[in-house]
């Protein structure tokens, strides 16, 4: 629609990224509509008076007046025009104070390339019959033609018409309507060209004279042209626009887009007597458009519309770049070209690290290839690591390829970042932590109850993956048990991991024989010095059912 023209910014935008552009909408040539027009008035000598025509189009329209069928003469009228909020074009002429001359038949005119529309009304102004000066009419042949006599005053009571001394209609194709108007039909410039003289008489029986003189133009016709389809960047072309018939004379223009041509070095146009050649010396995308030749005389305008396109081969906008991006974090992969017609993006990645064999690049769940060429990934791991290759292509010139390396930067993270680890009084234990990332990789440990003793030993190992690190404790006891943090670092992140550690006490076990135990069961086992915890175990009787028995055991230590 017509309100939508203009600039226009434009946004996409997802959880992870946006990007935002310009652009304006331009829309394609329209001819004039009027929106609003004038209605006939009726008034006494004195008052001002107003007349307005409201009209759309692309190009704006041009708004000319005319009185009795002739251009508005520039006293005693303000003529003007805006453009309204909407976008169409406000004409306006205003008078200050009405006198009998200003009374007739006004027209508004709303003219651009694809054409013109108008409207007309009358303007009654209460006076005698009063002369104005002779008017020039140049009229189309074989189009039919309305003569108004060039006379004021309201009311008339008759319109008399002669033309070399014979009064009008003299045939067939001329007729006076009601309102005095003298209608010629298919109007020939051989018979009737010439001056015409009308009388306006009132009710009072006060007359006055007015004259017409007509003349008979052919419009200017041209002749149809166009540009080749094979036209590319670099090349040269141009357009002819000849007339092939009309009367002399005649005026030629170009425009482009709707618009008056661009004042550039390798655009010219060179005009004739009867012909304007539009000359392109090197050939650009910014030349691409509509092209239309308009032909003028004083009779009609005629116009002529050609599209030129030029082809362009590839160019980057957004050219490939290496791409740096954190593991499980979204990233970026950009390839955008421009040229005519819009070229083709495609994506290709390398099958292993080497930058060789590639293979055509699929969109799935963890990886999008906008329309733009964007690759898109929301979270990357270290398969979407490699080389990629964008190739942009439109048949024009050669391809534009490009490669980029994606790099994953992993920090440093554990895969558990908890883990719970019991140890034997008196014996020693092995804390592990296995970092993954990036080298290099930093790791600490950490006591929770307390600085490391000098019966902790560290020591490290890489793994395909990152580096374990080991914290060797060598005799435990009750002061062992605790939180071991592991703390793990590189150029990337930070992570840290808990180990739990639990000491129990130490456990000693001998064989007992002895007297008879407990009915139904045998011992498996007895303690005999305990030091800690005390342990015992049963073994169920053959000859007596299984029984369930809770042992509560206070064991006196010798002093």
């Amino acid at each position: 629609m017509k309100k939508d023209k203009g600039m226009h910014q434009y946004m996409v935008c997802n959880r992870e990224e946006s990007t935002q552009s310009s652009g304006e909408l331009v829309l394609g040539a329209v001819a004039p509509e009027l929106l609003s027009t004038f209605i006939e008035q009726t008034l006494q000598p004195g008052p001002p008076v107003s007349l307005r025509c409201v009209a759309s189009g692309n190009p704006p329209p041009r708004f000319t007046w005319q009185l009795d069928g002739a251009d508005v003469p520039p006293r005693g009228y303000v003529l003007g025009s805006f453009l309204d909020p909407e976008g169409s074009v406000v004409g306006h002429l205003n008078v200050s104070s009405a006198r009998v001359l200003h009374g007739g038949l006004y027209a508004c005119v709303a003219r651009n390339l694809l054409g013109a529309v108008h409207h007309s009304a009358a303007l009654n102004v209460y006076g005698p019959p009063t002369p104005r000066l002779p008017r020039n009419l140049t009229a189309v042949a074989g189009a039919d033609v309305f003569l108004r006599c060039p006379v004021a005053g309201f009311p008339i009571s008759s319109v008399v018409w002669q033309r070399t001394g014979a009064v009008l209609p003299s045939h067939l194709r001329q007729k006076v309507l009601s309102n005095g108007t003298l209608l010629v039909r298919q109007v020939d410039g051989s018979s009737d060209k010439g001056e015409y003289l009308c009388t306006v008489t009132n009710q009072q029986g006060q007359s006055a004279q007015g004259r017409v003189y007509l003349d008979v133009m052919k419009p200017p016709k041209i002749t149809p042209f166009q540009f080749s389809n094979e036209l590319q960047k670099g090349m040269r072309t141009q357009a002819s626009c000849s007339i092939m018939s009309g009367d002399f004379p005649i005026s030629i223009s170009w425009r482009k887009d709707g618009a008056p041509l661009p004042q550039e070095p390798d655009v010219q146009a060179q005009q004739h007597e009867f012909v304007s050649n539009l000359l392109f010396r090197n050939l650009a995308a910014r030349h691409s458009g509509h092209y239309t030749c308009i032909a003028s005389n004083p009779a009609a305008t005629a116009n002529h519309t050609a599209k030129l396109v030029v082809r362009v081969p590839p160019a980057w906008v957004a050219e490939p770049r290496d791409v740096s991006a954190l593991f499980q974090q979204p990233a970026s992969l950009h390839c955008q070209a421009s040229g005519y017609p819009e070229p083709a993006i495609s994506w290709m990645k390398a099958r292993g690290d080497e930058n060789g064999d590639y293979a055509p690049l699929e969109a799935g769940p963890d990886l999008v290839i906008h329309g733009n060429g964007t690759v898109f990934v929301p979270a990357i791991d270290s398969s979407h690591e490699g080389h990629y290759r964008c190739r942009a292509d439109n048949g024009i010139g050669s391809p534009l390829a490009k490669t980029l390396f994606l790099r994953v930067n992993v920090p440093a993270h554990f895969r558990t970042h908890a883990v719970n680890q019991s140890g034997v009084a008196g014996q020693s234990a092995v804390l592990v932590c296995e970092a993954e990332g990036d080298r290099p990789l930093r790791v600490a440990w950490a006591a929770a109850h307390g600085a490391l003793g000098a019966e902790a030993l560290l020591s490290e190992r890489p793994t395909p993956s990152g580096l374990a690190a080991e914290l060797r404790l060598r005799r435990l006891d009750r002061a062992s048990s605790g939180a071991y943090r592991c703390a793990a670092s590189n150029d990337y992140g930070r992570d840290e991991m808990v180990v739990y550690l639990t000491v129990k006490g130490e456990r000693y076990h001998r064989q007992r024989s002895g007297p008879a135990q407990p009915r139904g069961k045998t011992p498996a086992s007895s303690p005999s010095t305990y030091t800690g915890e005390c342990i015992c175990a049963w073994s169920p009787s053959s000859q007596q059912p299984a029984m369930l028995l809770h042992l509560h055991a206070v064991l006196q230590l010798p002093t």
